[in-house]
């Protein structure tokens, strides 16, 4: 009975997990029931990670009162809440990928062309959606899914099923999933708003020197010529970081560590 109710506790925390990772999991094309299918052979498979464990809810045992209802919905409560949480680090820097991509179509002239993201639901900048599929790639191509696993199996050992309770640290390291998102964004997009911000310049100074010449015609095509050329040379640099970022002891999975351990129970 303990074992099952283990299972069904880590099925709501991985499925809430899966579906709300977006856009590595949550993708239209993948149905719901598949998701909901590979959480639960993942739950299957954690179960003697915390079978046994003292955080294994069950209706009127390990010291839970109130009516069998209550207390099961508190615990899956608890469970949907500490898999959003997860999610919600994978979400973060994920969008970082996007957040580079806006930084660098505004200066490119590329912001008042959006194109429709059927993984997102939404429209986004041109190269906001390269960027947003390159790390997506690199998260499998380097087994952030792997990883992901990894953490989930962790989260079972910090957080045992039915045992989550909020404090600081989660508000802390929420704020910090922000400021991750952020440094990464302007890490990623830097060397093309660097380069086109010297581009910038030297246009003024050319429109300075030379009034006749029509700045605006000229720098539109320039710059865009200019950003795809640092794009492509800053390339690899993209890649390694988003790839030391998902990887294996990357910065995500740091974060969710940190927070699981601010919801672990004092």
């Amino acid at each position: 009975m303990e074992a099952l109710a283990a299972f069904g506790l880590i099925w709501v925390r991985t499925s809430t997990l899966v579906l709300a990772a977006r856009p590595v999991f949550a993708q239209p094309g993948v149905p719901p029931l598949v998701r909901l299918g590979l959480s639960g052979l993942a739950a299957l498979l954690m179960v003697p990670l915390a079978a046994g464990s003292p955080g294994v809810v069950l209706p009127g045992a390990g010291g839970a009162t109130g009516p069998a209802w209550a207390v099961w919905a508190y615990a899956v409560g608890k469970e949907v809440a500490t898999g959003l949480v997860m999610a919600f680090g994978v979400n973060a820097l994920m969008a970082a990928a996007l957040l580079a991509g806006q930084l660098v179509d505004l200066p490119m002239g590329f912001s008042v062309v959006n194109v429709v993201d059927p993984t997102l639901g939404q429209e986004t900048p041109v190269i906001g959606q390269f960027q947003m599929l390159l790390a997506t790639l690199i998260f499998f191509g380097v087994d952030g899914h792997h990883e992901m696993l990894r953490a989930l199996a962790q989260s079972l050992v910090v957080v045992p099923p039915g045992a989550g309770a909020t404090g600081p640290g989660v508000l802390e390291g929420i704020v910090g999933a922000f400021a991750a998102a952020f440094v990464l964004g302007v890490r990623l997009a830097a060397p093309v708003m660097a380069a086109l911000f010297l581009a910038d310049v030297a246009l003024a100074v050319v429109a300075r020197a030379v009034p006749q010449l029509n700045v605006f015609v000229v720098g539109f095509p320039a710059k865009i010529v200019l950003g795809f050329a640092v794009l492509l040379l800053a390339l690899p640099g993209i890649v390694g970081l988003l790839a030391g970022t998902f990887g294996r002891n990357g910065e995500l999975w740091g974060w969710v560590l940190r927070t699981m351990q601010g919801l672990a129970p004092r």
